[in-house]
C-alpha cells in the first residue's frame, strides 16, 4: 500500500556519504509503521530499524578496510614478504606418528595460478591459515586434515583425522521482500531466499567431541604449529555483518601468535572452560 511520505529537501543535503540519513525523513516512517528504533545495533536486537555505520574515508568514500589500516604501513618491513598470484596448495605436514605427539606443519606448497609446478618454502615457527570458510577447509582437506572416511574416498593420505573440517557452514540469508503482505510473505521467502555470502563456522573454534577444528588458541586439532584465523572458526554466526567480528579474531590471533611458546612434544589438547562451551 502506499504511504504518502514527505520530506524537507534541505534535511536531504549532504557533504560526504557519512551524512545521508535524514532522521527527520526516517522517523516519519518508522513512528507510524510502530517499528522500534534501536540507538544500539551491536545491542543484541535485531528487529527494528537502526542505522548502519559504514567503513567509509568521509573525504573521498572509499572503503576504509584492514588494508588501510595495517597492510600498507606493513609492507614495506624487511620481514614481510608478499607472493602475489600465488595459490597454496597443500601444507606438507611431519611424518610423525607417535601418539602423544602433536603434528607439526613443516611447509607451505604453493603455485601461479596457471597450475605450473608447485614449489614450497619451509615453516620454522607457525602456519596462519586465513582463507575464508570456504578454502580454510578446503586448503585443510587436500592437506590430509579431514574426515578420515572421506579422504580415503578421494585418495588422499590421512595425517588427521578430523570429522570437524568442513561441516557447520553458516551464512546469513538475504531475502528483498519490500511489498509483500502476509498472505505471500512465507511462499516469496522460500522461493526467492538467497545466501548474504558471509559463510563460516567450516573449522569451527569448538571441543573436539562437539566437532570443532580449532582449540581456544586457534590451533587446529592435534597440530602444535597450525592455527586458524577468519570467520572458519566461528561455531555459531553473529546475528551482524561478519566484518568486526572477523577483524576481532585477527587482532586476537595476533596477540596469541606473538605470546606463543612453541612447543611440539606435548600432544595435550587445550580444554575449554566450562562456561565458554558454545550450546549448540
Amino acid at each position: 500500500m502506499p504511504r504518502n511520505f514527505t520530506y524537507v529537501l534541505n534535511q536531504l543535503r549532504m557533504d560526504t556519504m557519512a551524512q545521508c540519513t535524514s532522521p527527520t525523513l526516517s522517523n516519519s516512517m518508522t513512528n507510524p509503521l510502530g517499528l522500534p528504533v534501536i540507538g544500539d545495533l551491536n545491542n543484541g536486537t535485531a528487529a527494528g530499524a537502526m542505522i548502519l555505520p559504514s567503513s567509509m574515508q568521509p573525504d573521498n568514500q572509499t572503503r576504509f578496510d584492514a588494508r588501510e589500516a595495517h597492510f600498507n604501513s606493513a609492507s614495506r618491513r624487511y620481514n614481510l614478504h608478499i607472493a602475489t598470484n600465488q595459490t597454496v596448495t597443500r601444507l606438507v605436514l611431519d611424518s610423525n606418528s607417535a601418539h602423544n605427539s602433536s603434528r607439526r606443519v613443516m611447509g607451505v606448497e604453493f603455485a601461479p595460478r596457471n597450475k605450473s609446478k608447485a614449489r614450497s618454502i619451509s615453516c620454522t615457527r607457525e602456519v596462519i591459515v586465513s582463507a575464508g570458510a570456504i578454502f580454510t577447509p578446503t586448503l585443510l582437506q587436500v592437506s590430509g586434515i579431514e574426515p578420515s572416511d572421506v579422504l580415503k574416498s578421494l585418495d588422499i593420505l590421512v595425517k588427521i583425522d578430523l570429522p570437524g573440517v568442513g561441516c557447520n557452514l553458516q551464512d546469513h540469508s538475504m531475502v528483498y521482500a519490500n511489498y509483500y503482505y502476509h498472505q505471500t510473505l512465507m511462499k516469496h521467502v522460500m522461493e526467492k531466499i538467497s545466501t548474504e555470502r558471509h559463510p563460516s563456522g567450516t573449522a569451527a573454534m569448538m571441543p573436539l567431541e562437539l566437532g570443532g577444528v580449532a582449540d581456544p588458541e586457534l590451533k587446529v586439532y592435534d597440530t602444535c604449529n597450525l592455527r586458524i584465523a577468519d570467520a572458519s572458526i566461528m561455531p555459531l554466526i553473529p546475528s551482524a555483518h561478519l566484518q568486526a567480528s572477523v577483524y576481532g579474531i585477527a587482532e586476537k590471533a595476533a596477540d596469541m601468535i606473538k605470546s606463543a611458546k612453541l612447543d611440539c612434544r606435548i600432544g595435550e589438547r587445550l580444554p575449554f572452560p566450562p562456561r565458554s562451551r558454545p550450546a549448540i
